[in-house]
């Protein structure tokens, strides 16, 4: 660590952020109250992959939960409105992305009961088989 206290920024994987989302958060919303609450949280290309969801809301929280991820892996530096994700689909599980300065690799799942999110800070060559190894154990992940 330098003198001055500040960090020593590695290129090799970083950060863990986890998140666990109650899948039936924003089940009292009206379809139009979610749709509201998607157009400020959430970017056009978020919208769009949770209109390709079989559940739009359902999506949606998965997508925030991704975001909260991202945040405890970069240790706040990118904060959820902020965090934009490329989510690649492969329902109810699959892989996300956040570039940025701050680059996050997640896996998500949504399974009876809870939505889990999982993202490691750093290039995607390494956070991705971090990942790989950190899920194995629970018989949840197939590769990217």
């Amino acid at each position: 660590m330098p003198l001055d206290g500040g960090a020593i920024r590695s290129p090799s994987a970083g950060g863990l952020g986890i998140d666990l989302a109650d899948p039936s958060t924003f089940e009292h919303l009206a379809p139009a109250a979610v749709e509201r609450a998607a157009r400020r949280w959430l970017s056009p290309a978020e919208r769009a992959w949770c209109g390709s969801q079989p559940s739009f809301r359902l999506a949606m929280v998965t997508v925030l939960s991704c975001k909260e991820s991202v945040c405890k892996a970069t240790g706040g530096a990118t904060p959820v409105a902020e965090a934009r994700l490329a989510m690649e689909a492969a329902w109810p599980r699959g892989w996300a992305r956040a570039p940025g300065p701050e680059p996050v690799t997640l896996w998500w799942e949504v399974g009876s009961g809870y939505i889990l999110t999982v993202g490691v800070r750093g290039p995607a060559h390494h956070a991705e088989p971090l990942l790989v190894r950190i899920l194995r154990g629970r018989g949840g992940t197939e590769a990217a």
